[in-house]
């Protein structure tokens, strides 16, 4: 679904670009790609291709359709840590140092805080959300501290 509305965006954005030079422009390019979305793609690792299909004046317009970022994901976690030992909250803090800029944790009241992780593929996402909450459970065991987690909504 989100790769057919990514096709939609990138034709619509083409018709309002190129105008009248849009079908010509369009069969060059599929000559050499599946799709308009594929162009686009390919020009993101490649900026050279678009000199190759796209009238000078529009190369910039193209450009800056091909540089737009997909929207990022955001999945979120509650996490619930109980340590009654003495150094409960070190031993808490320290279960949280993780090394990744896209995972955040927030304190919510105690023992509950939420956990975000941003990412661009929602599938990649959850299987790294799951290996996070695994390593958070096994640092759980490894300071006698219990550990429950649920997905937010």
């Amino acid at each position: 679904m989100q790769s057919f509305k990514q096709s939609q965006a990138v034709n619509v954005a083409f018709r309002q670009i190129l105008g009248e030079e849009e079908k010509e422009v369009k069969e060059k390019i599929l000559k050499d790609f599946d799709d308009l979305a594929g162009f686009i793609t390919a020009v993101k690792n490649d900026e050279s291709l678009i000199s190759k299909y796209i009238p000078k004046e529009k190369q910039n317009a193209i450009k800056a359709v091909s540089q737009k970022k997909r929207k990022n994901e955001e999945l979120k976690q509650n996490i619930k840590i109980k340590c009654l030992d003495d150094d409960g909250v070190k031993k808490i803090k320290s279960m949280f140092n993780f090394d990744d800029q896209n995972i955040s944790v927030s304190y919510i009241s105690a023992g509950n805080f939420k956990l975000k992780l941003t990412v661009e593929d929602f599938k990649q996402g959850k299987k790294r959300m799951a290996e996070i909450i695994e390593e958070l459970e096994k640092r759980a065991k490894e300071n006698n501290c219990e550990f429950y987690a649920s997905e937010a909504k």
